[in-house]
Parts: C-alpha cells; structure tokens; sequence
C-alpha cells in the first residue's frame, strides 16, 4: 500500500478531481497536493476550521504548492487558503473571516450608560464579596455583545433574566423585539423554562413578569431555515426583526451557523451568548465560543472598569487590555454544588487537569457520587434508576411519564462497541421491556412497547421533529400506540405514529454529545473500557460529569480518567486574530 492508499477515502477523492480539473506541474506537485488535502481532512473531520501547518510533517513545501492555481493567499479566492502558519479550505476561511468582522463592529459597539443603577441594585442584594453576576448585567446593559460564561448551577439563566427585565424598562426596547434562541430545540425548551423558574425567584412587578413570556426557539428556525435550499430567509439584506437576541448553549454552535447569526443581526442590535467554555465543542467544524473564551480571565481595560464605578462595582483584579475580554464575564461560584459536593470538586478536578484531586474525590464517595471500577455492569444497576417511571407508565400519565424519564439517564461517550449506547440501549430494552406491556400487532413485531423512549436522529421539517428530540411511546385514549413529543408550548404534547417517525433510536442511554443542552437528576456515567479510545477528552468527561443535578454514578478505571484529562480540545479557528 502506498502512503497515499493510506490516506482519508474523502481526502483521495477530492485531491483526483482537483488534480483532473487543474493538472499539476509534476508528479511531486500532485504528491504534495494529496499530502496537503489529507492533512486538511483529517483536521476539519476533527473540528478544526484553520489547521496549524506545524502538524504537518515533514513541513509543507511551500515552493512546490505556490505553483498550484487552486492555492491562494488569505482573501484570494482559490479552494485552498494558506497563510504563513495555517490552512483552511475556502468556505472556511470566509466564514471565519465574515464573522471576525461582524464581531470587531459588535465589539466597537458601545451604549451610552444606562440610568438604571437604582433598577439594578434592587435586583442585587448588597454583599461583601464581588458580584460577578452584577457585573454580567451592568456590562451587558452597556455594549451590544456581551458573553456569559459558566458551568451548570452558576446563574447563567438567573443572570439573563435580570438583564431582559432591565432592558424591558428601556423605552427604546420592546419585548416583541427579544428573541431567544438555542442550537437545539431541547435547549430552546431548557432556556424558556429556566427563564420562567428564574422569574419565580426575583422580585419582578405583574408587567415585567408578563413581558419575560418570550417563547425560545432553534437558530434554524429563528432564521428561517429553507432545506430545499439549503439557505435563510434571514440575511444581510433581510435581518432579523430584533433588538435583543439571547443564545443559549452557544458552545454548540459551529463557525457556519455563528457566520448566519452573525450576519442576520440587525448593526443596531444586542447579542448575548451562553455557554460554558469547558463543554464539548460543536458537533460540526469549529467550536468558535470555546475559542473566543481562550483567554478570558475577568481582568477589564481601564474603560469599563470606569464605567463599573458608575454603578458602585469595584473591580478587585489587575487591569488588562481592551478587547474582546472586555465583554466576556466567567461565572465560577456554583448554586448548585457548594465547595463540599463531591461532583463539584471532581468537575473542578476534570477543568484544572487535577489527576490527583481527581483521584482524591473518587476514592472518597458520598451520597452524591458514587465510582465504579469495575469492567461489565449488573443488570439491576442499569435500570435501577427507571423504577418511577416504570410506575407512571403503567397509570398512562403523559406529563408523568416525562418527568420521571428525565429525571435518570445513562451517558456514554461512544455509540458502538462494548460500552457503547447502541449496545446499552439493546441490555436496557431487554430489561425493561418485561416490566412494560408489549405492543401488539406489527407493532410489536418491530420491538414496540408501551414506555418505549425513542431518540429522533434525522430532522423531519414537515412533522417538526428534529435530531435530539426525545418522544415516548404511550397508548392513546382509543387503546392506539403513538409518540408523545413535548409541544413548543410548556405543558403540552403532541403525538404522531410509530409509523412516521423519522429516523430514530432507543434512548435509554444516549451519547454525551447527545446529552448536551440537558441536564437530569441522577446520570449513570459510563466511560470505555481501554484507554485508546479516540473519543477520549477532558471536555467530553467534564460534560458527562456536568449533566447531573443531584447523583452522579461513575463506571470508569482511574487509566481511562487520566489519560481524559490529559486530551483537551485545541483552538479550532484563528477568529482572535481578527478582533486583535
């Protein structure tokens, strides 16, 4: 086999059609090509937009690729952009450059001061101790971009909340004019229903209550997404009918979806991002948030730590440079997990790389996590947390059966192999399948069941069924099996057939990409078995660990942990470059 046989199928592919339609000088121009594109592949498969041409080995022969006519230089429009330390494909390099400078306007886009200091500390009790949350909302009140950053349980919501109810006592914003968003329909939900639990817990006048009513929605949707073309209805020319626009888990957001969003934005309009910066990055290329938090460090410029002092806020950290950081405030303080939880100190472990505080925590369980070092699973322990909802299924109770399916799940960082979902979900259907009534008739030769969670894997526009949506099989009031799917609307269900599902999969255990956006009371964690496991990261684990609110059961060997830790996400883009 030759070196080239070796390389990705996609990558040979596209270097034969490129050297068909624009024939290299020599063979060794063409050997380079090929080298190039695979090293291009193999980067972009691995979620990166502009691949460092240090990995390249040996470096790239930089005469040989000039005399290619498919190679140019940033801004020349050729498939292939290489600049002195970094490639991209074409598509790549525009997305990443059209949204640089749509956030170098964001970033230069000022408010003048609001005058709702009085407004602000009434939302805020007095405290000795920096309110980092405060600074959040004052920072956010005077720029059109501001990101919050911070893992589960650190106010991210709460924060959000107070900054629409001060930005609804402006006379310039109307509550038509806000709009809330996420990647996924299942984080829309989450958004509009933590809006909606942070509201019960601040002191918000009838009217402020009744404006935060605001529905979430998908980014697809928001934008008008056309799949028979593949385009928005959303654009430059068309932009978004907003002055406000909230974006939630917008660590799953990609450089082409962020570049739409981007672009869409009215020039006069605010943009918020959530997310947590130590999540798994986007599923598809570039995890554009994770590289604009690289250096965020809660240390403001001279300016803004001025305008702070209007609003009684004295910054306790050395001074930094003006610039992007002056719009990024890190939440640390968990509400959640007090500096005794054992799942905090292991997901503070998991962000520092702390083998040893790693080890320390899981060798000291409590009632809140509990490790496993074990290599197989007894069956007891893998439906152990489903038994209310087995009762609920067998009353029939819709909203029920939601609440406690949610409550417990089973999280995997692979979907094939030994400790893989698929073949978790297969034990589990086994398992509970005899604690629920079958489905009768041709139904239940297919393996249906009353109780049946099913995971949509392909978006169906037409039935409004997307990837990730998570539906249940329960019995109708005519005794007909159908999917029940939460509605748009909090409280409310819809329910199509078995028949006309898109594609779909079990969802007794779901892979921790999957899990992002959610959140459950108690999460069976299950990590591979051997440590050369490719999917093997320190964001990954992190995410895994940070789903649970409550109880954390953790199968894994302390190899697989370290070598975890020791795997961390590289930059993706150059986007800081551009904002510098």
């Amino acid at each position: 086999m030759t070196v080239f046989e070796s390389y990705d199928p996609f990558a040979r592919q596209l270097a034969d059609l490129l050297i068909r339609l624009m024939p290299p000088a020599s063979p060794d121009v063409a050997q380079e090509l090929r080298r190039l594109l695979h090293f291009l592949v193999e980067q972009t498969q691995a979620g990166v937009i502009a691949a460092p041409l240090k990995y390249l080995t040996p470096p790239l022969n930089r005469e040989l690729i000039a005399t290619l006519t498919l190679v140019g230089k940033p801004f020349e429009r050729k498939p292939l952009i290489i600049s002195e330390t970094h490639a991209w494909f074409y598509r790549y390099w525009q997305y990443e450059y059209e949204l640089g400078q749509a956030l170098k306007e964001l970033l230069q886009a000022t408010e003048p001061p609001t005058q709702l200091k009085e407004a602000i500390n009434n939302l805020f009790t007095t405290t000795s101790e920096i309110d980092w949350q405060k600074i959040a909302t004052v920072l956010a009140l005077n720029q059109r971009f501001m990101i919050i950053s911070g893992g589960p349980g650190t106010g991210k919501t709460t924060t959000v909340t107070r900054i629409l109810a001060l930005l609804l006592q402006l006379p310039s914003i109307h509550p038509s004019r806000i709009q809330l968003a996420a990647p996924t329909g299942k984080a829309a939900m989450r958004l509009q229903e933590s809006i909606k639990l942070a509201q019960q817990r601040l002191d918000l006048s009838s009217t402020l209550q009744q404006q935060l009513q605001i529905p979430s929605q998908t980014l697809h949707r928001l934008l008008g997404y056309k799949p028979t073309s593949n385009t928005f209805s959303y654009h430059r020319e068309r932009p978004l009918p907003v002055d406000v626009l909230v974006i939630d888990e917008a660590s799953m957001m990609d450089i082409a979806l962020m570049a739409k969003v981007l672009e869409a934005l009215p020039k006069t309009a605010r943009l918020i991002l959530l997310g947590d910066k130590d999540q798994l990055a986007a599923v598809e290329t570039g995890s554009v948030f994770r590289d604009l938090c690289a250096h965020a460090n809660n240390h403001f410029s001279s300016p803004v730590a001025d305008r702070l002092k209007l609003f009684d806020i004295e910054l306790p950290n050395a001074l930094g440079k003006a610039g992007l950081n002056d719009h990024i405030v890190v939440l640390e303080q968990s509400y959640r997990f007090n500096t005794n939880s054992s799942i905090g100190q292991l997901a503070q472990a998991i962000k520092t790389a702390h083998f040893k505080q790693l080890s320390t925590v899981l060798k000291h369980p409590d009632a809140e996590l509990e490790w496993i070092n074990q290599t197989s699973l007894a069956h007891d322990e893998l439906i152990a947390g489903w038994s209310d909802y087995f009762a609920a299924v067998e009353q029939g109770d819709i909203e029920q059966c939601f609440q406690t399916f949610n409550r417990y799940r089973i999280l995997a960082p692979m979907r094939q192999g030994g400790r893989g979902t698929e073949l978790l979900n297969s034990k589990i259907e086994q398992l509970a399948s005899k604690r629920l009534p079958a489905a009768s008739g041709t139904l239940r030769a297919q393996g249906w069941y009353v109780g049946r969670p099913v995971m949509v894997t392909k978006n169906d526009y037409v039935q409004h069924l997307f990837n990730g949506d998570i539906g249940i099989a329960l019995m109708d009031s005519s005794g007909q099996l159908r999917v029940y799917f939460p509605d748009d609307k909090a409280g409310e269900y819809r329910s199509i057939t078995p028949v006309r599902l898109p594609l779909y999969e079990s969802a007794w255990a779901m892979t921790i990409h999957k899990s992002q956006g959610s959140e459950f009371d108690e999460v069976l964690l299950v990590m591979p078995d051997n440590t050369d496991n490719a999917l093997l990261g320190r964001e990954l684990l992190y995410t895994g660990v940070t789903r649970t609110r409550k109880k954390l059961r953790l199968v894994a060997s302390l190899e697989v942990l370290e070598v975890a830790l020791k795997r961390s996400t590289p930059s993706s883009s150059c986007i800081l470059d551009w904002l510098n």
